[in-house]
C-alpha cells in the first residue's frame, strides 16, 4: 500500500469514528426521549445496520455515558429503565449471542406439525434469539415424486401454488423484531402447473414476497457480526435422509468445505432428520446436524428406515469482550437440543369440526387419521353396521358444510377444512442436572498432564455440576502387565504401589473440588485384572474411601446404571469396534446398544476408549456420547495413525417424568498446559519427528 493509499485509508478509518461517535449520540439522545425502543424502530431512524451492529452501539452508549441500557424480553425493546426481572442488562445480553434452528418442516404436509412448530418459536422468544435458521420449508409437489408409495403425504388442494403459498404465509410463526432465514432445498423448488405449463419454482422466493420477516438465504456462509464466528447452513438432502451413515456422509460433506482457519467455523446441516454434534473434524469447529419438525413417513419407514427426531435447536455463542478491531472472540460454545415429541400434533393442518354425536364422532375422527378407508374397515372398526355408517355420512355431509366425505369404489375418503390459528404453547420445565464426561485419563502415563486434568475439573467445579462420569483406562497400565510391547518406557509408576499413588492423587483433585466422581475400568485395568487375578483398581478405590471417609468416590461395574434424581446414566468401555462405527453402520451399532440402555426414555449411554468425541440423540433410542480422552498421542497411537480428540464434555440435562426436554452440550477442548515438571520427548516414528509434552 502506498503513501496516498494509506492516507485515504486513515482518513475513511477518520471518518467512520466520527461518524459512530454522532451515531451513539443520536442512540443517547432517542433513548433519553423515548420510554422504549425496539431494533426495528432503530433500523427505520439511523439505517439499515445489522441486529448485533446495534447491540455494539447499545453498549457503547451504556460506556461512553455511564448509564444502564435495558433489554426487556418480553417486548424485546430497549429502555433507560429496568421495571421488572423481565429487564436484563445490555451488558448481559451481548455477551451471549443465541440463533435458533429447526429443519425439515415440510409445510403444508400432513406428516409435519405446525403446533410443534410453533413450540419451537416460543423457546425461541424465551431464549432471545437474534434470529432463526431454517433448512428446508415446504414439502414438495406430487409432480415432484408420482411413487405411489408417497402419496399419502400429499393433500391434493395444496398442488395450487397460489393456495399454498398464501396458507403458509398465514400460519408460519413469527417473532417480533426477528428475522428467519430459510436455505432452500430440493423440496422448496418443486414442478407446478402453471397454465398448460409444469414449471419448477422456488417456493421460498415467493414466500418472502408475503412476509417482510423471513428471508431467503442465499450467502456461503453467515459471518456473526462483530465476531470471529461464521455459520455454514449445509442441506443434506437425500429423499429421506440418509438411513446408516449420516455421520459419515457429514464429514465427507464438511471435508469439501473451503473454511477459513481466521474464524471460528460452525456448520449446521439438514436432513438427516437425527441430532448430533461433531466437534473439531476437519476445519470445522463444530458440526451440528439438526432434528426435524416432519414425523416418519410411509416412505421413511418402509424404504429409508429413518425415524425423525422432533425437535429443535439452539447454538449459544458465549463471547469476550471486543478487541481494538472492534472483534468479539467466542469463548464456548454451547448447542441445545429441544425434545419437542410432546409437542407434536401429526395432520394439525386440518381442522376438526366439533361433532356432539358420537357415532359422527367416530366416523370422522377415524377417516381423519386414516385419510382413506374402505367401508368394511369402517364396519369393524366402529363396530356398526354398513348400511347404518352409509346413512350416518350422509347425514354429515349434509350438516357440515366445511368437510366432505366422498365415496368411490367402495373407498370414503374425507377433506377436512385446514386449520389457519395456531397458539405458541406454554413450554415445560423440568428438574436440570448438570454432568462432566470425561474419559481416558491414563494418568500414570507420560502423555497424560495431571495439571490438564485438573484444569478440567476445576471448570466442573465453576459450572456447578452434580457429577463427574469417567468411562474407563483411569489408569495406562503397570510394568508385567503391558497391552502392548514396549508400553512400560511409557509409565511413569515402576510399582502397583507407585500406580495406587498415582491414582489417589487423581482422587483427591476430585475430592479437592468437591464433586461425586462415577467411574468403571476400561481395557487397560482390565489386563490388570487379567494379569494380576483380581480387580486393583476396585480394591485401591475401597482403601481410599475407607482411610478417607468419603462417599464422593464411587467405582461402577460395567453396563450398571447409576440413578440420580430419576435419571440414569449407563457407562461401557467397548473393546471391539472403533469409533467409525457409528458413521460406517450407526444402525447396527445402536441395536447393539439399545440391549445395554434398555427401553427407558430417561437414559444416557455414554462411550470411552474410542478417544473420539460425539454426541448423537436419535429418536429411535437415547442420547449417546462418545466421551474424548484427556490423554497426549503416545508412540502406539502414532505408529497406527490413530487421531486422537482431548477434550471433555459439560452437559446439562433437562427431564421430567415422561422424558428428557432438553439437552445442553459444551464441548470443553483442553489447552495444552506447559509446567516445569515437563519436558520435550523427540518420538521418531516413520522418518518424522513429533514432540510431545509428557511427564517426567
Amino acid at each position: 500500500m502506498g503513501t496516498l493509499d494509506k492516507y485515504f485509508e486513515k482518513r475513511k478509518e477518520e471518518k467512520n469514528k466520527q461518524r459512530e461517535k454522532t451515531l451513539i449520540d443520536q442512540l443517547h439522545e432517542c433513548l433519553l426521549t423515548k420510554k422504549e425502543i425496539s431494533i426495528d424502530e432503530l433500523k427505520k431512524e439511523f439505517g439499515e445496520y445489522t441486529s448485533t451492529k446495534f447491540l455494539d452501539l447499545l453498549e457503547d452508549v451504556a460506556k461512553t455515558f455511564k448509564i444502564p441500557v435495558y433489554y426487556n424480553r418480553r417486548r424485546r425493546t430497549f429502555s433507560l429503565e429496568k421495571i421488572n426481572e423481565n429487564f436484563i442488562s445490555i451488558f448481559d445480553l451481548i455477551r451471549k449471542i443465541r440463533i435458533g434452528f429447526v429443519s425439515q418442516l415440510r409445510l403444508p404436509s400432513p406428516y409435519s406439525s405446525i403446533s410443534a412448530l410453533y413450540a419451537a418459536y416460543s423457546i425461541f422468544r424465551e431464549n432471545d434469539v437474534i434470529w432463526v435458521n431454517c433448512i428446508g420449508a415446504f414439502n414438495d409437489t406430487m409432480g415432484y415424486k408420482r411413487s405411489i408409495s408417497r402419496l399419502k403425504e400429499y393433500d391434493v388442494r395444496m398442488e395450487d401454488l397460489e393456495r399454498r403459498i398464501d396458507y403458509v404465509a398465514k400460519i408460519y410463526p413469527e417473532l417480533k423484531n426477528v428475522k428467519t432465514h430459510i436455505l432452500p432445498t430440493k423440496r422448496d423448488n418443486s414442478v407446478f402447473k402453471v397454465g398448460k405449463k409444469a414449471l419448477n419454482l422456488d417456493q421460498i422466493s415467493l414466500l418472502c414476497e408475503k412476509r417482510q420477516d423471513i428471508r431467503e438465504e442465499k450467502r456461503e456462509f453467515q459471518l456473526v457480526h462483530s465476531t470471529n464466528v461464521r455459520i455454514y447452513l449445509l442441506s443434506a438432502h437425500n429423499d429421506d435422509g440418509v438411513s446408516s451413515t449420516y455421520t459419515l456422509d457429514a464429514q465427507e460433506r464438511i471435508e469439501k468445505l473451503k473454511l477459513d482457519k481466521e474464524y471460528v467455523n460452525i456448520v449446521a446441516i439438514g436432513g438427516y432428520h437425527i441430532p448430533f454434534i461433531l466437534p473439531g473434524f476437519h476445519e470445522a469447529d463444530l458440526v451440528v446436524s439438526l432434528p426435524s419438525i416432519v414425523s416418519q413417513t410411509p416412505y421413511m419407514k418402509e424404504t429409508r428406515k429413518v425415524r425423525p427426531t422432533i425437535g429443535c435447536c439452539i447454538l449459544e455463542l458465549n463471547l469476550g469482550e471486543r478487541d481494538e478491531n472492534g472483534k468479539r472472540k467466542v469463548e464456548s460454545i454451547k448447542v441445545i437440543f429441544y425434545d419437542l415429541e410432546r409437542y407434536f400434533n401429526r395432520k394439525d393442518i386440518y381442522k376438526v369440526p366439533i361433532v356432539e354425536d358420537e357415532t359422527e364422532r367416530k366416523i370422522i375422527s377415524f377417516l381423519a387419521e386414516r385419510g382413506s378407508s374402505t367401508l368394511g374397515e369402517l364396519s369393524r372398526n366402529i363396530n356398526l353396521p354398513m348400511d347404518k355408517i352409509e346413512r350416518v355420512v350422509k347425514n354429515i355431509n349434509e350438516k357440515y358444510k366445511d368437510l366432505n366425505i366422498e365415496k368411490e369404489a367402495n373407498v370414503y375418503t374425507i377433506q377436512l377444512p385446514f386449520r389457519e390459528n395456531f397458539e405458541y404453547p406454554q413450554i415445560k420445565k423440568g428438574k436440570k442436572l448438570k454432568f462432566l464426561f470425561i474419559s481416558d485419563t491414563h494418568i500414570n502415563s507420560k502423555y497424560t498432564n495431571m495439571e490438564e486434568i485438573e484444569y478440567v475439573i476445576k471448570k466442573a467445579s465453576e459450572e456447578k455440576v452434580n457429577a463427574i462420569f469417567h468411562t474407563g483406562d483411569i489408569l495406562e497400565s503397570i510394568p508385567g502387565a503391558e497391552i502392548y510391547e514396549g508400553q512400560r518406557f511409557d509409565l511413569n509408576t515402576k510399582t502397583a504401589e507407585d500406580a495406587m499413588n498415582t491414582l489417589f492423587s487423581f482422587f483427591n483433585i476430585v475430592e479437592k473440588y468437591k464433586i461425586p466422581l462415577f467411574f468403571i475400568t476400561g481395557n487397560h485395568e482390565a489386563r490388570l485384572r487379567k494379569q494380576i487375578g483380581m480387580d486393583i483398581i476396585k480394591l485401591f478405590t475401597e482403601r481410599y474411601r475407607i482411610e478417607r471417609g468419603t462417599n464422593l468416590i464411587n467405582f461402577v461395574e460395567h453396563n450398571e446404571k447409576v440413578v440420580i434424581d430419576g435419571l440414569n446414566i449407563v457407562m461401557i468401555h467397548p473393546t471391539q469396534g472403533s469409533a467409525e462405527t457409528l458413521g460406517t453402520n450407526a444402525r447396527k451399532f445402536y441395536r447393539y446398544l439399545k440391549s445395554l440402555g434398555g427401553e427407558e426414555k430417561k437414559t444416557i449411554v455414554l462411550l470411552g476408549n474410542y478417544h473420539k468425541a460425539l454426541f448423537i440423540f436419535d429418536g429411535q433410542y437415547f442420547p449417546l456420547y462418545l466421551v474424548p480422552c484427556l490423554k497426549y498421542p503416545d508412540e502406539f497411537s502414532m505408529s497406527k495413525a490413530i487421531v486422537y480428540q482431548k477434550g471433555a464434555w459439560i452437559v446439562t440435562v433437562e427431564y421430567d417424568e415422561h422424558g428428557i426436554i432438553s439437552i445442553e452440550n459444551v464441548y470443553l477442548k483442553i489447552p495444552n498446559i506447559a509446567t516445569e515438571s515437563k519436558k520435550e520427548k523427540e518420538i521418531k516414528v516413520n522418518q518424522n519427528t513429533f514432540y510431545i509434552k509428557s511427564l517426567k
